[in-house]
């Protein structure tokens, strides 16, 4: 008799977990607050989460003028589910009202979900924002090794201890075609103890690179010990290029798409995202032609699932960041990405497809597994972001004003960059107007540093030294650096010198021509 009664049970429990607060004003409106608490034993069940929407959009339907604040606690949380907790097809509150649901900060409220699914989904969904949350999966979702052997068609790894094992991050076969998503890259611990790309001459600001390629896996078997496994059918080219085969000892992060999207919205606008982190499970897809969509200090981070011996984590994600639009979608307008972090996820960190309005500013972007902005048939504003060791990419050619590499030697070609070698960067030489002076000259740097390491003055902050050192500033300096560009560029349409800085009196000239 008692188990027949405990699904009666179960809606007045969830419904006094989900409580209605006394409206109060948010961004100058009138707003219904709908609190989730937690249950018995600190936890937040799926069906609260489910049981808050649904009043969300009940109370919208009643009210489309009236926003709705769906507030989440502050806390970590696992929620256990096989469905998309957060379903938003079809709510669009009308202009000027809003649904937001939010947490406590990102460091403060966490939802950790396990399963292969949508964690949030809208089908025309319109004026959603998540705010102050951070989403995140119960268990890390790639893994790495080191190279025991290596051939022509595997690689054999001693998977590193506390990491899952090949086989348990290859997803769900029914939903994957075999093989999907699967690829491997090469790692090194750098100097500030965290685990970066290995990068080619170009300093990952070209693609495809010339070396560390993206090198696809097929299959996994145990080869050995319980740790030691054989990732087959493997294939060295991608692109142009080929990566020889893996030396021992080598470290190497892997990844393979599991199923199932952190975000997904198809058609309606106005979407966004504030404050919001993701961890494990980052890419997410917002197609359709929608418009209106805003990332704002968002971030993609590693996980804190990681052990804490042992090589740091390569991988943060087996997929990418935000997808906005899709090749074969209509255009897509206003989008605004602003102080995105992203470290390590596991393909684009930022993929534009047909976005035809924008800006993406402001943002820190670094070991993208592929490209860190990737821009298909697409013309946002780009301005004030920082790339590490991964590129911007267009795929007609770089934005004129914008792009920016990790390295300040950089000529932009016609789809990358391409980086001057060190050899280059460091042979600049500084001469006088009238010839009479020439020294060696460093780039970023000033022509009075440069004449003091050649013994010519003295210190210009020492006593009187700035005077007597008055025909330095008085003189019109000459900075010249011979280099030797690849011989792809002979090919492009347009390529661009780009400096990060120059004088606003200076005249840049490029083979004694000036541009």
């Amino acid at each position: 008799m008692m188990l027949a009664m405990m699904p009666l049970m179960l809606a007045p429990l969830v419904a006094a977990l989900v409580l209605t607060a006394p409206p109060q004003r948010l961004d100058g409106v009138d707003a219904k607050v709908i609190n989730v608490r937690p249950g018995p034993g600190d936890r937040i069940e799926a069906a609260q989460i489910v049981a808050a929407v649904a009043e969300a959009r009940a109370s919208l339907a009643a009210s489309p003028r009236l926003s709705v604040l769906l507030q989440l606690p502050a806390g970590e949380f696992a929620i256990n589910t096989t469905e998309t907790p957060f379903e938003l097809s079809d709510i669009a509150p009308a202009a000027g009202a809003l649904l937001t649901i939010a947490g406590a900060g990102a460091a403060q409220t966490v939802l950790r979900f396990d399963g292969l699914f949508d964690v949030i989904r809208g089908r025309n969904a319109s004026r959603v924002r998540f705010a102050d949350l951070t989403f995140a999966r119960q268990r890390l979702t790639t893994t790495q090794g080191v190279v025991v052997a290596a051939d022509a068609t595997s690689v054999t790894l001693q998977i590193q201890d506390d990491y899952p094992l090949p086989v348990e991050i290859m997803g769900d076969p029914e939903r994957l075609q075999p093989g999907a998503g699967r690829w491997m890259r090469r790692y090194r611990q750098a100097a500030s103890g965290d685990c970066e790309l290995v990068t080619d001459r170009e300093q990952g600001t070209v693609w495809p690179p010339t070396q560390n390629v993206q090198v696809k896996w097929l299959n996994a078997t145990i080869a050995g010990g319980p740790r030691t496994w054989k990732l087959g059918g493997v294939s060295w080219s991608f692109g142009p290029n080929s990566e020889p085969v893996y030396s021992k000892g080598d470290v190497v992060g892997i990844k393979s798409k599991h199923g199932g999207q952190a975000f997904f919205f198809d058609g309606g606008s106005n979407i966004s995202f504030v404050r919001t982190t993701w961890t494990e499970h980052s890419r997410g897809v917002l197609r359709g032609g929608i418009s209106d969509i805003t990332f704002e200090g968002t971030a993609v981070r590693k996980s804190s699932l990681a052990p804490s011996s042992g090589l740091p984590l390569c991988l943060a994600t087996p997929g990418g960041g935000p997808q906005l639009g899709q090749p074969d979608d209509g255009p897509i307008h206003n989008i605004v990405v602003k102080n995105h972090s992203s470290a390590s996820t596991g393909d684009d960190a930022i993929a534009c497809f047909n976005v035809k309005s924008g800006e993406i500013s402001g943002s820190s972007i670094a070991d993208a597994f592929a490209r860190g902005i990737y821009l298909y048939k697409s013309s946002p504003t780009l301005s004030e972001n920082r790339l590490q060791r991964c590129p911007v990419w267009h795929d007609n050619r770089p934005d004129k004003t914008a792009l920016k590499s990790d390295d300040p030697y950089a000529v932009m070609a016609d789809g990358g960059y391409q980086t001057l070698s060190s050899s280059d960067v460091n042979h600049w030489v500084a001469t006088s107007s009238n010839g009479t002076v020439s020294v060696p000259a460093t780039v970023p740097g000033q022509i009075q540093l440069d004449l003091r390491r050649a013994g010519l003055i003295e210190d210009t902050y020492k006593r009187f030294d700035q005077e007597l050192n008055a025909w330095v500033y008085r003189d019109h300096w000459q900075f010249q650096l011979n280099f030797t560009v690849d011989t792809s560029l002979e090919e492009a349409e347009e390529v661009w010198l780009e400096f990060d800085g120059v004088h606003t009196q200076g005249r840049i000239y490029l083979k004694e021509a000036q541009p």
